[in-house]
């Protein structure tokens, strides 16, 4: 706009020239800028002072165009960042199943397990252990095989190697406890695909839960299909009533076993630490609660027996 003023003549402020800079910022506004002045050019030159009042309402609206659009677009743009803010805030991160990836990438540096006269194993090397044989069991045994006893030799022998290569085990009795526990994580981890599996809201739901370790979806089809039939219902609901009819324990993936060989260590003297007080220290809360009320009394009654057994103790 300072050109045609210019052109014709008429002073240019500093101002007009600073505003004529920010308005080439916007495409739209120069092209605009350059059709206006384009029509100058091809009227009559006037120096009168009413067309410089008319350019400079015609600048001062353009600018007032100019600040309403940029205030939209950052209106547009914060609304859609809230947006972007809140859909990834509502997705919520799960835990997932356990990997293990750190232990099995150090194959020069062997975890030690401490074992006890039992033959069950403890300690820090115990946790990474046990952590370790739940995907390795979900990776190399089908969910359609009938039996953990069923499983061939071949596959054994590839789970143990997998086990040395990692973990210092190599007797024959820490194979067996081992194998032990891995039987039970495997039967656990099935019981948990069948209740995703019952809770599916569609077939494509379901096709979707076939683990990677079964190629065919004939056979996984044919699995899904024999846990709903009656036979195995009828083997199912026995089992869950006596799941029901046992007592609850507080001690979570640590077991029965790491929960007594911490009690020891913590104790002045790991003699005196009994079964007893490691079966009331697993069903009980740190404040000494029952795990449930409806157990209360069976659990009292244990203490007693266990406070009255250690006053007989201490009088012999």
């Amino acid at each position: 706009m300072f050109f045609c003023k210019r052109q014709q003549g008429l002073e240019v402020s500093p101002i007009e020239v600073k505003k004529a800079r920010q308005t080439k910022k916007v495409p739209e506004v120069a092209e605009s800028s350059r059709k206006d002045a384009e029509e100058v050019e091809t009227r009559p030159v006037q120096h009168s002072t009413e067309q410089v009042i008319e350019d400079e309402g015609h600048e001062q609206l353009q600018e007032e165009i100019i600040s309403h659009t940029l205030e939209a677009q950052t209106e547009h743009h914060s609304t859609e960042d809230c947006q972007t803010q809140h859909s990834e805030t509502k997705k919520r991160k799960t835990r997932g199943p356990t990997k293990m990836n750190q232990v099995a990438k150090k194959h020069e540096e062997k975890v030690q397990v401490e074992f006890t006269r039992l033959g069950e194993h403890v300690g820090k090397g115990s946790v990474t252990l046990s952590s370790f044989l739940g995907p390795l069991v979900r990776e190399h045994i089908p969910y359609t095989l009938s039996d953990w006893r069923h499983v061939d030799e071949q596959t054994k022998y590839t789970l143990y190697e997998e086990i040395q290569a990692r973990f210092d085990v190599s007797k024959d009795w820490q194979k067996d406890c081992i194998f032990k526990q891995m039987g039970y994580t495997w039967r656990a981890s099935k019981s948990k695909l069948l209740t995703k599996v019952r809770s599916a809201k569609s077939k494509q739901h379901v096709l979707n839960l076939k683990p990677d370790n079964i190629q065919s979806v004939t056979a996984w089809t044919n699995w899904v299909k024999s846990r709903a039939s009656t036979s195995f219902k009828a083997v199912n609901e026995r089992y869950r009533t006596l799941r029901r009819n046992q007592i609850p324990h507080t001690t979570s993936r640590k077991g029965m076993v790491r929960l007594a060989h911490e009690m020891k260590n913590k104790s002045s003297d790991p003699s005196k630490v009994t079964r007893s007080q490691v079966w009331v220290a697993r069903h009980t809360h740190a404040d000494g609660r029952p795990v449930k009320p409806e157990f209360e009394a069976i659990i009292l009654r244990t203490y007693q027996l266990l406070i009255w057994t250690e006053l007989v103790c201490s009088l012999e």
